[in-house]
Parts: C-alpha cells; sequence; structure tokens
C-alpha cells in the first residue's frame, strides 16, 4: 500500500454497460489517484448509479474491466437526506 499522491489505485478501462438494448454507460475510461475526492454528477437516467454501483464493486455484469489496486479496498453506501431520491448510493475507496 502506498500513500503517494501519484499511484492510481483504481482504473475503469472501456466500461460500458448496457439494459436491455439501450446503453447507459459506454467506453468509460478512469483511474484515481490516492487520496483523490470525487463527485459524479449528471442528469436522470445518465448512468450516474450505474457507475458508482460498478465501482463498489455491487454490479458485475459489464463490459471492460474494472482493477482496484492490491490492498485497496471500495465500500459503498446508500444516500440519505433532503434530495437523496431512491436510487442515490455513493462509493468510497480505502486502504
Amino acid at each position: 500500500m502506498s500513500t503517494e499522491p501519484n499511484k492510481v489505485i483504481y482504473s475503469m478501462v472501456g466500461i460500458s454497460k448496457y439494459y436491455e438494448k439501450k446503453a447507459v454507460l459506454k467506453d468509460i475510461y478512469l483511474s484515481y489517484f490516492y487520496g483523490a475526492k470525487i463527485g459524479v454528477i449528471g442528469l436522470n437516467g445518465s448512468g450516474k448509479s450505474s457507475l458508482l454501483r460498478i465501482l463498489a464493486g455491487v454490479d458485475k455484469e459489464f463490459n471492460g474491466e474494472a482493477v482496484l489496486s492490491q490492498g485497496y479496498t471500495v465500500g459503498s453506501a446508500r444516500a440519505a437526506g433532503p434530495g437523496a431520491g431512491e436510487a442515490g448510493s455513493s462509493g468510497c475507496l480505502g486502504s
């Protein structure tokens, strides 16, 4: 495990997610550095929750590759409070 600020600890490589034949996520490439703070914003139905479920390891039915560096874990929790909505979720990378 490293606390180096330039160490990539999580990557999504070519992630695509389809519901029936509709693409919700298409060919996504992301990398998160150790200590990074991220947010996901977008319109309803744009794939925010799908992206976070893949990141958290809850959804394993997607095309592409999600890679978590050895020694790190991903946790998730349902969002709560005003404006959270039914499908709200959040993820957390940790060591």
